[in-house]
């Protein structure tokens, strides 16, 4: 279902991104963050840096330290369990290239 979820998201944030309207990525963002099980959305960009995050903080930082090579690097929708969360990466991509990656991390206590 998580999947079913993240890839449609995608391609809003898709859209949005090729448009250069990052206000409303952060809208579905926040939107998100509410729902429950969902604790954190980042995207990070084609630079590896994180370009926009429910948590403002980590914005600018870069995603390797927070985020395995193996997700950043997927090139279709890839998941990492831990614990009681879980981890989902979705690609975020143009026609011709990579415009970044989308991150959704999930308490699974929360089903």
């Amino acid at each position: 279902l998580l999947r079913l979820t993240a890839r449609p998201l995608a391609w809003s944030v898709r859209a949005e991104m090729l448009r250069g309207n990052t206000g409303q990525i952060d809208d579905y963002f926040r939107e998100l963050v509410r729902e429950r099980g969902v604790t954190s959305i980042m995207l990070v960009d084609d630079a590896g840096r994180i370009a926009l995050a429910t948590n403002r903080k980590l914005e600018t930082e870069p995603a390797a330290s927070l985020v395995s090579k193996a997700l950043l690097e997927a090139n279709d929708v890839a998941a990492e369990e831990s614990g009681s969360s879980l981890r989902l990466a979705v690609p975020v991509m143009a026609f011709d290239r990579r415009l970044g990656t989308l991150i959704i991390d999930y308490d699974l206590r929360a089903q």
